[in-house]
């Protein structure tokens, strides 16, 4: 079993949840939970191809609540027996809300353990890189509090998204298990919500938004 800092667990989160979908707009689904799975197998084998060497020294930090279905669910069940000395914490985000578009600021709720970063290479679970200012941030956390490196394992991406250059600059790696989508459209299930609720939705389903401008504010 995947060692935590702190007794944070998928479920823990998400006690609340179902996966009525009437009660949501017209959706169509644009991936089977078979074909995530799939590809979560193969994201696992080559996270753990380039990190083997640094097994015993990588800390896997989920992000609550999104990046728990990818690390619980998809990805890290195929990973953990292939790193067997991977250790797991948790941190959460918040720049959502009950919105469907970012707030364009970031709100750190809860840090991971310092213990567990510290002089470790660090692989962040996230469900989707959207503006990519959540991922900016959780970074720059993650290298103050002492990281060696910080990469991103994420669900999926939007087809506008684009890396800051302090995540380049800072060799921050991005394993994506599914191709990028449109930004027009608001997905939900395999972790994400849908007005916080339909995160346990094994499939990912995709709901057409109206596109509204972001204003970008990066603060920690």
């Amino acid at each position: 079993m995947l060692r935590q800092a702190r007794p944070l667990t998928f479920e823990n989160f998400l006690e609340r949840e179902t996966v009525d979908i009437s009660v949501v707009p017209t959706h169509r689904i644009l991936y089977e939970d078979t074909e995530i799975s799939a590809q979560s197998l193969r994201t696992a084998e080559v996270i753990a191809e380039d990190y083997g060497e640094k097994n015993q020294h990588t800390t896997a930090v989920y992000i609550l609540n999104g990046g728990c279905y990818p690390f619980f669910h998809l990805v890290g069940p195929h990973l953990y027996p292939l790193l067997p000395e991977l250790t797991a914490t948790g941190m959460q985000l918040a720049s959502y809300g009950k919105a469907q578009y970012s707030t364009g600021q970031v709100t750190v709720l809860l840090h991971p353990d310092r213990r567990l970063i510290k002089d470790r290479y660090v692989l962040v679970f996230e469900d989707l890189l959207d503006t990519g200012l959540s991922a900016e941030v959780a970074a720059k956390l993650l290298f103050k509090a002492g990281a060696i490196s910080v990469d991103f394992c994420i669900l999926l991406r939007k087809t506008t998204t684009v890396i800051s250059q302090y995540l380049h600059d800072s060799g921050c790696k991005f394993y994506d298990v599914l191709p990028p989508i449109p930004s027009e459209i608001f997905l939900f299930g395999c972790g994400m919500d849908y007005e916080n609720q339909h995160r346990l939705y094994p499939h990912l389903a995709g709901i057409e938004k109206e596109a509204k401008p972001v204003t970008l504010q990066t603060a920690i």
